[in-house]
């Protein structure tokens, strides 16, 4: 586990046992991260055969980091 890094909401639930459901999705905050990890995790995402571009760029609509994520994502898709 990354120092930086926190596990949230059903995610912490579940990975230190306190439920047997595994959460719908996984929640992490950094509060801060090595430019070189950042990216191998975009790559990873990228790669992933479950990701989901289109609800990915919901959340950034939602969030108003559009152009950023389309920038970060675009070299690797």
């Amino acid at each position: 586990m990354n120092p930086d890094a926190a596990l949230c909401m059903d995610t912490s639930i579940f990975y230190y046992q306190y439920s047997d459901r595994n959460p719908a999705e996984w929640n992490i905050t950094i509060d801060k991260m090595d430019k070189e990890i950042f990216n191998k995790v975009i790559q990873g995402y990228v790669k992933d055969p479950k990701k989901n571009i289109p609800n990915l760029m919901e959340y950034a609509k939602v969030l108003r980091v559009q152009k950023r994520v389309k920038d970060l994502i675009g070299v690797w898709l």
